[in-house]
């Protein structure tokens, strides 16, 4: 009788926070039902949920015993998914948890990845790694926006700094890697976006406008991010030259007004509309010496003051 003929060894791969960040469960699940992966482990802090063709892996990356080696056994290629969205999950919501779970836990994955022979890694941050500043973004490109002298928040400077050690770690020991920012990540199950804008309509604030509304900015959909995870990887292994060291923008191609955007999700919360403009350099002022006096007080992010700098701009600039 003859017997087929073996086929190449499928290789397997793993996504950082594959549950707890809206990106990383849609992800996850394409990657899964994508028939190229041997496994597909899904490294994250929280508890894994109902049955899934994943497998999930309990590992912490803010913690420094976390045994990253046994996870990333086998593993060719790693999504590693923006921790700073992850970061009320892993910790509790201080500054310094989250600079562990973005930067420490960053740079030991990169360690790990290189011991253990991790081919691939693709990083998925926020276009906020370089848009943060008080200047407006217009049909920009990866070689005409660098980072911003001052960032309007911790998060913005945390992502810099990870999609920097990303970058850096190109070449490493033969491990190629890319960084992709998507703008306003929305899609099923997101929290993030939803959270923030539903926090605004319910403030004080929720009855304005800030600026003229006339803005427009980049939103993207989650899937889209998802196809443009796989494009990457599936670049970096068999164009590595066109790719690797390099950041990219991800985006949906269709700016549109960011008002209409908040406004159409403040309706679907049941809320009004907002009408009356208030100025945005009035409002900035405020955020500001809000944001200043928080920190100065050491409240840092356990509390959150009522509106930051970067909420200024993402409701007054453009961005795409």
């Amino acid at each position: 009788m003859a017997t087929a003929e073996p086929g190449p060894l499928r290789p397997a791969c793993a996504v950082t926070f594959g549950r707890s960040t809206l990106l990383g469960r849609h992800l996850a699940a394409a990657l899964a039902a994508s028939g190229r992966w041997s496994a597909v482990a899904v490294l994250d802090p929280s508890s894994p949920g109902a049955a899934s063709p994943t497998a999930h892996v309990a590992v912490d990356l803010s913690d420094p015993a976390a045994a990253l080696g046994p996870a990333l056994a086998g593993v060719a290629a790693v999504f590693h998914v923006d921790p700073t969205s992850a970061a009320d999950a892993a910790g509790d919501g201080s500054f310094l948890s989250l600079h562990r779970v973005a930067a420490e836990g960053t740079r030991r994955l990169l360690a790990a990845c290189r011991a253990s022979g991790v081919r691939r890694v693709v990083y998925t941050g926020s276009a906020d790694a370089v848009a943060a500043a008080a200047l407006d973004v217009v049909d920009a490109d990866e070689d005409s926006v660098p980072y911003p002298d001052k960032f309007g928040s911790a998060v913005s400077e945390l992502r810099a700094q990870v999609e920097m050690m990303v970058l850096s770690a190109d070449g490493s020991d033969g491990m190629r890697t890319c960084v992709l920012r998507p703008s306003n990540l929305f899609g099923p199950g997101d929290s993030s976006l939803v959270r923030f804008v539903a926090g605004y309509a319910r403030s004080p604030l929720g009855k304005f406008v800030i600026g003229s509304g006339g803005n427009k900015s980049d939103f993207t959909y989650v899937e889209n991010v998802v196809h443009a995870n796989i494009c990457a990887e599936e670049a970096l292994c068999s164009n590595a030259a066109s790719v690797a060291g390099k950041p990219f923008f991800v985006t949906n191609g269709e700016p549109i007004g960011t008002w209409e955007f908040v406004s159409c999700m403040m309706e679907a919360m049941g809320c009004q509309r907002p009408r009356v403009n208030l100025p945005a350099k009035m409002l900035l002022f405020a955020a500001q010496f809000s944001n200043m006096i928080h920190h100065r007080l050491g409240l840092q992010m356990s509390s959150a003051p009522p509106l930051y700098p970067d909420a200024v701009y993402f409701f007054t600039h453009k961005n795409f």
